[in-house]
C-alpha cells in the first residue's frame, strides 16, 4: 500500500520561483514524492517512465504549450488525474481540457486552501479507480497474484481465497482494513498478509487493546513527552510513530474507550496524531489495520462504539470464517500442527489414524484455531509413533471447550417434530431421557406405570432413571 502522502506528484512549471513555492507548500502538508520540473519535455519523459499519481502543470509555458502536455499524458494514461494552473481564463480552453479529463482548472493566484483541497480529492479519485480495477479484474480471475505475502495461513478453503483475492484488490489503497473473526481465528496473520501486500520499507507494529486501560493503551499508540504524567521521566515514542512507512495493527478495537476512539476516529481521517503531553501535532503514513472479535454492530446500539468511527473503518472489511465453517481445511491444520509440536517436543511425528481425520472435523473448537493447536499439541504429548483416536479422546473428554459441532438441520425442524422441541436433532440418549422424564411426570413418578407407557420393562426404565 502506498499512503496517499507517498503518491508521486509531478509538478511542472517553466517558472522557477513558483515551481519551488508549490513544492514547498506540498511538502509541509507531508507529501513526500514530489518531482518537480521546469521543462514539459522532461515532464512527459517522467510519465513515460515512471508511476505517477497526479500531474499538476502550468498552461502556458514557451517549450511546449500545457495542452499539448496533457494531450501526451492522456496518451499514456487516461487515469492519472491532471490539475491545470493558469494566469489566463480562456472559456473554450478550459472547455477543451475538461473534455480531456482535467480534474480541476485552477486560475492564479491559486488559493492555497483550494489548491491543497484538489490535490487531496484527485489522489482520493485516482485510488477509488485503481481500487475499482483491481476489484474487478480479481472477481473476474480469482487467481491469487501474491502467494507469498499468504504463506503462513494453512487452509485450501475457497471462502478464505475469496478473501485472499479481495484484499490483493485493495492491496494499494490507503484506507484502513477492518479484519473481523473470533478470538483465535488467525486476525493477526491475515494483518501480516496485508502487510507484505502494501510491500512497505516500514516494519509491522501491533498493539492488542483487550485489558489496557485508557492512558496505557493511548501511551502505547501515541506515546508521550517528558513530564506527560507522573513517572514520565523520559520522553517516549508511540507505535504510531515506530509505524512510519509500515503497518499498524490495532487488535480488539471494539475495547477502546470512547475517549480513545475520538483519537483514532481523528488518525484514520487526518493522519494526524499527539503524543501526550504535546501541543505538536505529527502526521503518519502508517498503513492501518484492525482487527475485532466484537458485535460492532450491537456495540454502536448500545451506545458504546462511535457510528462515524464505525463507518469510517468497515469501508474494507473482511470476516474470517470459523473453523466450522472451513471443514476442508481441518485435515491440512491437523497435519500441520501434529508435525509442528512433535518437532517442538523433539520427537518423531506420528502416524494419524485414519479415523482421527473425521473426530476433529466433528468437534467445534471455542479457541478456533488456537485452541485447535493445543489440543493436538496434547494429543501428539500422549501418542507414541502412532496418533489414536485413544488419544484424541482422552484429550476432548478433558477439555470443556471441545464440544461436538453444531449442525444445522432445519429441514427436520418441522412444528411438532422431535427436533423442534430440543431445537437441534437429538441424539438416541438425550431423546430417550426425554421420554423417561415426561412419563415420569405424567404417571407422578410411578416406575411401573411409566415403564408400560413407554412399552418396556420395569427393570429396564429403573437402569434408565439411575445411569
Amino acid at each position: 500500500m502506498t499512503a496517499i502522502y507517498d503518491k508521486n506528484i509531478l509538478i511542472v512549471d517553466d517558472e522557477e520561483t513558483i515551481l519551488t513555492s508549490v513544492e514547498m507548500m506540498l511538502r509541509q502538508e507531508g507529501y513526500r514524492n514530489i518531482l518537480a520540473k521546469d521543462s514539459p519535455c522532461e515532464a512527459l519523459n517522467t510519465v513515460y517512465s515512471g508511476d505517477i499519481d497526479l500531474a499538476v502543470i502550468d498552461m502556458n509555458m514557451p517549450e511546449m504549450d500545457g495542452e499539448d502536455l496533457l494531450d501526451g499524458i492522456r496518451k499514456f494514461s487516461e487515469f492519472i488525474p491532471v490539475i491545470v494552473i493558469t494566469g489566463n481564463e480562456d472559456i473554450e480552453r478550459v472547455f477543451r481540457c475538461t473534455k480531456k479529463g482535467v480534474f480541476n482548472y485552477l486560475i492564479k493566484p491559486v488559493d492555497r486552501n483550494r489548491f491543497l483541497t484538489s490535490i487531496k480529492n484527485a489522489l482520493n479519485m485516482r485510488e477509488l479507480q485503481l481500487e475499482a480495477n483491481n476489484l474487478r479484474r480479481h472477481l473476474i480471475e480469482r487467481e491469487i497474484e501474491h502467494p507469498e505475502a499468504f504463506e503462513k495461513i494453512i487452509t485450501r478453503s475457497s471462502k478464505m481465497y475469496g478473501i485472499f483475492s479481495y484484499l490483493e484488490s485493495i492491496r494499494n489503497s490507503s484506507k484502513p482494513v477492518l479484519i473481523r473473526g473470533k478470538s483465535g481465528s488467525g486476525k493477526e496473520l491475515l494483518a501480516e498478509a496485508v502487510h507484505k501486500l502494501a510491500d512497505r520499507k516500514g516494519e509491522m507494529i501491533s498493539i492488542n487493546a483487550g485489558g489496557l486501560d485508557e492512558q496505557v493503551f493511548n501511551d502505547t499508540l501515541f506515546g508521550h513527552q517528558k513530564g506527560a504524567f507522573s513517572g514520565a521521566e523520559s520522553a517516549r515514542k508511540g507505535a504510531v510513530q515506530s509505524a512510519e512507512n509500515g503497518t499498524l495493527f490495532l487488535d480488539e478495537i471494539g475495547d477502546l474507550s470512547e475517549q480513545t476512539q475520538v483519537k483514532l476516529l481523528r488518525l484514520l481521517q487526518e493522519g494526524e496524531y499527539q503524543a501526550l503531553g504535546s501541543d505538536l501535532t505529527k502526521k503518519t503514513n502508517a498503513k492501518i489495520v484492525l482487527a475485532t472479535s466484537r458485535n460492532l454492530e450491537e456495540k454502536m446500539e448500545n451506545k458504546e462504539f462511535r457510528e462515524d468511527l464505525y463507518y469510517r473503518i468497515t469501508l474494507q472489511q473482511v470476516t474470517i470464517p470459523s473453523l466450522n465453517e472451513r471443514k476442508e481445511d481441518i485435515p491440512l491444520l491437523l497435519e500441520y500442527f501434529v508435525e509442528k509440536r512433535a518437532k517442538d517436543y523433539g520427537k518423531a511425528a506420528p502416524v494419524i489414524q485414519e479415523g482421527v481425520y473425521d473426530l476433529f472435523a466433528e468437534q467445534e473448537f471455542e479457541g478456533e484455531i488456537r485452541h485447535f493447536e493445543g489440543v493436538v499439541g496434547k494429543a501428539v504429548v500422549l501418542a507414541g509413533d502412532v496418533l489414536g483416536l485413544e488419544h484424541v479422546r482422552k484429550v476432548f473428554e478433558e477439555d470443556p471447550k471441545v464440544k461436538p459441532a453444531e449442525k444445522d438441520y432445519k429441514s427436520f425442524k418441522k412444528p411438532g417434530s422431535i427436533a423442534a422441541l430440543f431445537e437441534h436433532f437429538p441424539t438416541i440418549n438425550e431423546a430417550s431421557d426425554r421420554l423417561v422424564q415426561e412419563a415420569m411426570e405424567a404417571t407422578g413418578d410411578k416406575v411401573g406405570e411409566a415403564a408400560n407407557l413407554l412399552g418396556i420393562s420395569r427393570q429396564s426404565l429403573s437402569k434408565k432413571i439411575n445411569r
